[in-house]
């Protein structure tokens, strides 16, 4: 009912005088149940990304382990310089998230939490709010980018059911951390600069952005619903989360770069406004270099040291070339079936239908040079994908009312009766496949190592040693490299030839384990292993009942076997 009624004013502004539809009991009731539909979803949103923090163990990228987690391990004494990345050496890498999570351990171990996979599950779950902050923040910009209240209930959902936003977002990486420090403290910048623009006596009534919510509730007049927008602090506190962002990650300066230009010559925001932002990105960037310090143990300049090495020297290309087109590839390859390309292809529509919005001039320095770069991966372009949403439902609505006008059409008008169908079954399986995708990555482990490892982790009893043998590769290893994060010092890995060797270890040897990439003991070594077991697997046991055609043999699964002292005990 209150919808009715709400796209029967969807046009309304502030000025209560103006004629309505309904009375102003009606009508505060309808705002309210728009506030409400707003903290409804951001509450799913929510849900989803503590539900991934849960279950999206390990990591996205071998950067976001050996480049954070291991430079922490190493400053509590557990990681061998000699085994840390060439990033250390070349004194590249910030220090500050690092000090962050340091921080995050500390206050675990004051309350007894000494696991190093609960560390990263806290990490993960502190990561993954601060993503789902940054949905908040851009779900209360789309109040104003968008017209209607039908188109901006529409982008409220996308963000809060937008099927990569929590498995992005609870990864600590330096993506993940700076894409989401960004977008809150663009957000932050942009409504400061809207709230205080729309209380100024000079600008028109019919000029001010109908919000969602009423003028005067928590939603519209404070940021997440707690800082107040009128105060001067905001643009302090916005500078400081766009340099938590450079901390993070230094090439988001390119998108630092183009919201500068946008509040110069769009906003034309005033000096003082300009001095605290800068301030506040200032503290940030000093607590950087303080935070170099404590990680290399000297004086660096991380930044300048991080762009000497991957673009002066060239020494990103050494990982990899690709052409300026290859993000388009991997939307296809690497990313979700069917969202993620479109996705790309509306965010570039976004991008050349509103060319003077404040997303387009953040994202185009950043996605240009990063074209131009020879080395390429699809993490580096997460940052445009903390707030690609939004660009999509831009590409798409009319840029004179801000409104999803057209397609309302198309849905309502009796000449698009054969259209109507087309319409909805399209948007009907993108939905359906945007939940699966949600669904699937908030609950499936995102590396398998790190799954087995904590399974391993779990088995170890303190102070007694633990052996496993292996005649494969050493579960603890990643590409190559020993790691150190997650290993047990009880751990003792041993190296066999083959398998076979461990049906002659004598009685006193046991109980052992070994790790072997299948799902069951390989039919060779049944008969000569009776003492043996499956203890773990990174599929579950179930999965036997679906083995057509035997798939399961050929199958890389890690796993984790038991062998006792007792034959078939």
């Amino acid at each position: 009912m209150y919808l009715k009624k709400a796209l029967q004013c969807k046009r309304r502004t502030f000025d209560t005088t103006e004629t309505e539809t309904y009375s102003l009991r009606e009508m505060t009731n309808v705002r309210n149940d728009e506030i409400r539909f707003f903290w409804k979803w951001m509450g799913i949103s929510l849900f989803f990304h503590l539900l991934t923090g849960i279950f999206s163990v390990g990591y996205q990228a071998v950067d976001e382990h050996f480049q954070i987690l291991e430079f922490l391990n190493f400053k509590m004494g557990k990681t061998p310089l000699e085994d840390l990345p060439v990033e250390f050496g070349e004194k590249m890498r910030p220090f500050l998230q690092v000090w962050l999570y340091g921080g995050v351990i500390k206050i675990a171990h004051a309350f007894g939490i000494t696991n190093p996979h609960t560390w990263a599950l806290l990490i993960r779950e502190l990561t993954g709010i601060l993503g789902w902050l940054s949905i908040v923040s851009l779900a209360q910009s789309a109040l104003l980018w968008f017209g209607d209240l039908q188109t901006q209930k529409i982008a409220i959902t996308a963000l809060a059911l937008c099927w990569y936003f929590p498995a992005m977002h609870v990864r600590p990486s330096s993506e993940g951390l700076g894409g989401s420090a960004f977008v809150l403290g663009i957000c932050l910048l942009f409504l400061t600069y809207q709230h205080q623009k729309q209380s100024r006596s000079d600008v028109p009534m019919q000029d001010r952005p109908r919000p969602l919510a009423p003028a005067t509730s928590p939603l519209r007049l404070n940021f997440l619903g707690v800082i107040p927008l009128r105060s001067a602090w905001c643009w302090f506190l916005g500078g400081a989360l766009l340099g938590l962002s450079f901390e993070a990650r230094f090439q988001m300066a390119l998108m630092l770069l183009g919201a500068a230009l946008w509040f110069i010559f769009q906003a034309r925001i005033q000096l003082s406004q300009w001095a605290l932002s800068l301030f506040g990105f200032g503290v940030v960037f000093g607590a950087g270099r303080l935070a170099d310090y404590w990680g290399y143990g000297t004086l660096c300049f991380s930044p300048w040291n991080y762009f000497s090495y991957n673009i002066l020297r060239g020494e990103v290309s050494r990982y990899g070339r690709s052409p300026w087109w290859d993000i388009f590839r991997m939307s296809i390859t690497e990313s979700w079936p069917i969202l993620g390309i479109l996705l790309a292809i509306l965010v570039v529509i976004g991008w050349a239908r509103f060319r003077r919005h404040l997303l387009t001039w953040c994202h185009l320095p950043f996605f240009l040079v990063h074209c131009m770069i020879a080395h390429k991966e699809y993490r580096f372009f997460f940052p445009i994908g903390n707030s690609a949403p939004i660009l999509a439902i831009l590409s798409l609505v009319s840029p004179k009312t801000y409104g999803l006008d057209f397609w309302k059409r198309v849905l309502t008008e009796k000449k698009s009766r054969f259209l109507r169908p087309l319409l909805l079954t399209v948007l009907g399986f993108l939905f359906i496949n945007n939940l699966v995708g949600l669904v699937s990555l908030s609950v499936i482990p995102m590396a398998r190592n790190v799954y087995y490892q904590e399974a391993v982790s779990k088995r170890v009893i303190p102070g007694h040693e633990f052996r496993i043998y292996t005649d494969d590769r050493d579960p603890f290893v990643i590409s190559g490299s020993p790691t150190y994060f997650y290993r047990p010092s009880e751990v003792q890995v041993h190296h066999v030839n083959h398998l076979s060797e461990l049906s002659t270890l004598p009685k006193e040897a046991r109980p052992f384990w070994f790790f072997h990439g299948t799902f069951e003991i390989p039919s060779e070594l049944q008969a000569s292993l009776p003492f043996c077991s499956r203890s773990f697997s990174t599929l579950p046991d179930w999965i036997k009942y679906f083995n057509w055609n035997n798939w399961l043999s050929r199958a890389n699964v890690w796993s984790l076997y038991y062998c006792s002292n007792e034959s078939g005990s």
